[in-house]
């Protein structure tokens, strides 16, 4: 399976794109690290292996070839609830704390899925325009997004509703026929 990472790309005569210089990259994959079960079992069994759903383990990989540091990042935002995948909602729900009391919702999964979960409706039809396009050249379409909050005030419980997101990124994720199929 190959990844695209986030680049500038036309849609209907504009780019859809992340503001300059936010990291989107580095936004991208920090959350497909965070909304992801796949574990890096390398040091249990002395050579390169994971453990998990075959995308996951692909996001995985992709992060750690991007030298991102998979454990420091899990350890900065400790997951405190979740909605796993599931076939009927097409998304996976993650929410994490960090020490300083922020608090993160990432949701990553179908583009159908995902898309009408954004707070900029306008974004989400561009996304939607980019997703079309993707599959249509074959490709299979994550759309990650998140939103990002304060800790809430005692006594009231972590919102980890995934409405009002921001979109974060699309992934197009090729996996080409065996030889052997």
């Amino acid at each position: 399976a190959e990844l695209l990472l986030p680049a500038p790309l036309p849609v209907d005569g504009e780019e859809l794109r992340a503001p300059a210089g936010d990291g989107a990259t580095a936004r991208l994959l920090r959350d497909a690290v965070l909304c992801n079960d796949a574990q890096d079992v390398s040091a249990e069994t002395g050579e390169r292996r994971f453990d998990g759903d075959a995308l996951e383990v692909a996001l995985l990989v992709s992060a750690l070839a991007a030298q991102v540091p998979v454990d420091e990042v899990r350890g900065s935002w400790p997951r405190v609830a979740e909605q796993p995948f599931d076939n009927r909602s097409r998304r996976m729900v993650t929410v994490h704390r960090r020490r300083d009391g922020r608090v993160l919702v990432v949701c990553k999964g179908a583009a159908e899925a995902v898309l009408p979960l954004l707070a900029d409706t306008r974004e989400g039809q561009r996304a939607e325009a980019l997703a079309e396009r993707l599959s249509a050249e074959g490709y299979r379409v994550l759309v990650v997004a998140d939103r990002a909050g304060e800790q809430p005030v005692e006594g009231e419980e972590v919102d980890h509703t995934p409405e009002g997101l921001g979109l974060v990124g699309l992934v197009a994720i090729s996996d080409p026929p065996r030889e052997s199929s």
